[in-house]
This record gives structure tokens, C-alpha cells and sequence, in this order.
């Protein structure tokens, strides 16, 4: 979908354009894939990273307080499968905690996600979409699941080192507090810059409004 919008963006470029003496020139779906691939960077290989997650009025659906905080400190690796798709394995201390059944309760756990982001460029525009499933265990409580997906679109500097877009995470998260499912949808924006091809920093807030779930993620990302 968003290959055949780049394709009419770019047709209508061509149609329009300000210089009356350029040729209209053909735009077909075969172009628009291999400008992709030639103007999409392919990373290394292999990255780490670390990462730290914190959210704002959290809900767990069966509780009547759903004023609650929680926190992700963890380790990701991933790796390049090809130039457009990267799959990735992430690992984190969780932490839940707020007023939980009249009491000021704190729950630890871990939460373990795998997943996939699909990324590319073309010309200035920058898409993305991540598909990953979690699951997390916390003890002295239940576990909850979550499965998301989660389009970007943004702007991508000419040097490819700087990217900044607006998403969502649309999918479902499952509580064993009260075994059922809810829909999430999240909209985030979000900023990558890039030191050097092994050096790369990532900030995304995320809210949906002031008294619901909002959060932030930072992550430093090592490439080799």
C-alpha cells in the first residue's frame, strides 16, 4: 500500500513538475521497488542495544485504579536479514507498580518480545513497521501478552543519518488479571540519528491523551 502512494506521489511529480521542458517520464512499480533498494542503506549486520521503557497510567482492566507505572530495563540484539528486514530478540527487567486493590503494591518480573522491523526510504520519505509479540511474567502476580503492529512514516535527511516519524502500535494485550483481551492503539512520534554506521541513538513518546497510557522508550543501538 504504501508502495503504490510512493508510486502516485511520485507520478504526480513528474506530471506536475515546475520545468515544462522535462519529459514525463513512465513510473512503474518495478522503478519505484529499485529506487527503494538503491536509496535504503543496508546496515551491519549485527547490532545490541540498551534500552530503557517507562509508562504512565498503565492499565490493568480488572482493577478499578488504573494509575499505574510501568518499567522496562533491557538488552535488544537483532540482525540484518536482508537490506529492507531486520529481526530482533529483546530482554528486560520489568517493573509494575502503583495502587493495586487498595495497596501500594511493586511487582518485578521479565518481559521477553521477538519481532521484526521492515524499513526503507525513498527520496526524503521514510517508512517503517514493526510486528513484534511480548510476553511478561512478573512474580507474586499474573503474566499479560501482547502482540502489536506499528507503522511509521517520516522524514529522512539526505545524509541518511537523522530520521524523525509519527506511528502507531495497533494490536492486543492480554491481562491474566482478568483474562481478557483489549485493543491497544497508541499513536508515537519518533527520532533516530545516527553518529556512525555503528553508533546510533533512538528516542518515541507515545500518549494516548493526559489521563491515559503514555511513555517514553530511549535506546543506544552498537553495530558490527
Amino acid at each position: 500500500m504504501v508502495i503504490a502512494l510512493i508510486a502516485l506521489w511520485s507520478y504526480l511529480s513528474v506530471m506536475y513538475s515546475d520545468d515544462p521542458n522535462k519529459p514525463h517520464e513512465r513510473v512503474t512499480m518495478a522503478k519505484i521497488k529499485k529506487e527503494l533498494l538503491e536509496t535504503t542503506e543496508t546496515p551491519l549486520p549485527y547490532g545490541v542495544s540498551i534500552f530503557g521503557n517507562y509508562n504512565e497510567n498503565f492499565s490493568v482492566y480488572s482493577l478499578d485504579n488504573s494509575n499505574l507505572k510501568l518499567q522496562h530495563y533491557g538488552v535488544k540484539l537483532d540482525y540484518q536479514l536482508y537490506q529492507l528486514v531486520n529481526i530482533y530478540f529483546r530482554a528486560s527487567e520489568s517493573i509494575l507498580s502503583g495502587n493495586i486493590n487498595g495497596e501500594n503494591e511493586k511487582y518485578t518480573g521479565e518481559t521477553f518480545s521477538i519481532g521484526s522491523l521492515v524499513s526503507y526510504n525513498y527520496k526524503s520519505l521514510y517508512y517503517g513497521k514493526d510486528v513484534y509479540a511480548s510476553y511478561s511474567h512478573f512474580r507474586n502476580t499474573d503474566d499479560f501478552y501482547r502482540l502489536v503492529y506499528a507503522p511509521r512514516l517520516g522524514y529522512i535527511t539526505k545524509s541518511k543519518k537523522f530520521k524523525i516519524w509519527g506511528g502507531l502500535s495497533i494490536g492486543y494485550q492480554n491481562h491474566e488479571f482478568d483474562l481478557d483481551s483489549h485493543f491497544i492503539f497508541v499513536p508515537s512520534l519518533g527520532m533516530e540519528y545516527q553518529f556512525t554506521p555503528s553508533f546510533i541513538v533512538l528516542g518515541e513518546v507515545y500518549t494516548q491523551g493526559p489521563e491515559d497510557l503514555t511513555g517514553v522508550t530511549v535506546k543506544t543501538t552498537y553495530r558490527f
